[in-house]
């Protein structure tokens, strides 16, 4: 009985994952003073590869249905003042944009100083 051999080489190459291009924060949000009943909008402005947006409220809130770069606020009320913040990712990094802060006021209830050029609640 004759016996038959083989030799066979596995020639393992290294696969390299596609990297991507990790989120860069180009645009941060701003504050926003608002009169109580209109829209606010905030938003923030990346580059980078395959990006993901989610705003939170007060820093660890978030706000259902927020993953776009652009926050919008309809008809914004008082419980609403406060921070918004925005994270950015995708498969290689989180950036979190520190918070733009929203105001709303009622309407009346600002005064604008000539001296400091800055609006300021009525006393």
């Amino acid at each position: 009985m004759a016996r038959i051999f083989a030799v066979v080489t596995l020639v393992l190459e290294p696969t390299i994952a596609s990297a991507q291009t990790p989120p860069v924060i180009v645009g941060q949000p701003q504050n926003q003073l608002v009169i109580v009943g209109s829209n606010a909008v905030v938003s923030v402005a990346a580059t980078g590869d395959n990006r993901g947006y989610q705003w939170y409220f007060n820093d660890t809130n978030a706000i259902a249905g927020a993953t776009t770069p652009t926050l919008m606020l309809a008809d914004v009320q008082a419980t609403q003042a406060g921070n918004y913040s925005v994270s950015v990712t995708n498969s290689d990094a989180t950036l979190t944009v520190l918070n733009a802060s929203i105001n709303p006021y009622a309407f009346g209830t600002l005064g604008f100083d000539l001296f400091q050029g800055t609006f300021e609640k009525a006393a």
